[in-house]
């Protein structure tokens, strides 16, 4: 049986057009005379995935968090899975076949994929690495090397965080452009600024890394975090979010100190893996020292007039 548009002498005309592909009627074009007539193509219905059925990719039922349990046996998997190779260079190194990790989850009934496995392990789960504040030798290392690697908008940051111990190249990159960056302004946000911050939301909506090719000196998370911060303010000036804009207090804040191990998975101290041990101390450091120095005096002064006035009631009593 043919398909689609037929001559009266049964004959398929030469040209012939397909409107669409999708379409469930294939039609021809019709000569200028003949009796035409159309039929219906047949295609096969498509088979559905079932509700809960996993895809090639692994994605889970009910995405959520990693819990304890499932790092615990990701740390057991990866060390089971994991062998030392010879590299090109004839130095020996790890070799992880993440697959097979995958697999050895999902026979716990934890459902998470290679690449999953892979970015936990190398972001969250493995030693040495080092997520807080950043330290004064640290932040004058990584100017070096991006300057050295070419420039902050050609650097390679996976090979600056190299030569940073404990550190990943997306915590390079945003350390630099959120607090290293020279053309940033630290200081008070000015009316001004208020006011395009506020017209440029309006007009392009939340796209932060576009406004602050606008704003100039700001980052995108300055200029998100100043953006969220009175939206949370709002309340509190009658829904003024202008008023709540310029309530906001920037500037340098008295923080706690949290002490924190300076040494690599290696057991080197991280001064010494700088070179710059002995060589020299950051101002926070120097600072802090002035001032216990200055505690220490007043204390003995403090001591000293104690003991003196303790010392003259006991010789009056005597007299």
């Amino acid at each position: 049986m043919t398909k689609g548009w037929v001559n009266a002498d049964g004959k398929k005309p030469a040209k012939t057009q397909v409107t669409s592909s999708k379409a469930t009627k294939q039609k021809v074009k019709p000569s200028n005379t003949g009796v035409y007539k159309q039929t219906k193509q047949v295609t096969k219905p498509r088979r559905r995935r079932k509700s809960g059925e996993l895809t090639e990719r692994k994605t889970p039922k009910d995405p959520s968090f990693w819990t304890k349990e499932e790092d615990a046996a990701l740390r057991k998997a990866r060390d089971e899975y994991t062998t030392e190779i010879e590299n090109d260079d004839g130095t020996k190194g790890k070799k992880t076949e993440w697959k097979k990790v995958s697999v050895a989850l999902d026979k716990l009934n934890f459902k998470r994929s290679d690449v999953q496995c892979l970015h936990r392990w190398n972001k969250c789960l493995r030693p040495g690495l080092i997520k807080g504040a950043w330290t004064y030798e640290e932040d004058v290392r990584l100017k070096e090397m991006i300057e050295k690697h070419g420039g902050p908008q050609q650097v390679e940051w996976a090979k600056v965080a190299q030569y940073i111990p404990g550190r990943l190249g997306k915590q390079c990159r945003e350390r630099y452009f959120n607090h290293l960056d020279s053309r940033l302004k630290k200081g008070k946000w000015d009316a001004e600024e208020d006011r395009k911050l506020m017209e440029y939301v309006a007009k392009y909506g939340k796209r932060w890394a576009y406004l602050s090719t606008l704003i100039e000196g700001r980052s995108e998370n300055h200029i998100k975090n100043r953006w969220y911060l009175a939206n949370r303010k709002k309340k509190r000036h009658n829904d003024n979010l202008l008023q709540a804009i310029q309530s906001i207090q920037t500037g340098s804040r008295k923080r706690k100190h949290v002490p924190r191990k300076r040494t690599t998975e290696d057991g080197i101290e991280r001064l010494q893996v700088y070179g710059v041990a002995g060589k020299g101390e950051s101002p926070k450091k120097k600072s802090k020292k002035v001032k216990k120095k200055k505690e220490k005096v007043k204390d003995k002064s403090a001591e000293e007039k104690g003991s003196e006035a303790s010392e003259s009631v006991t010789n009056e009593v005597e007299l």
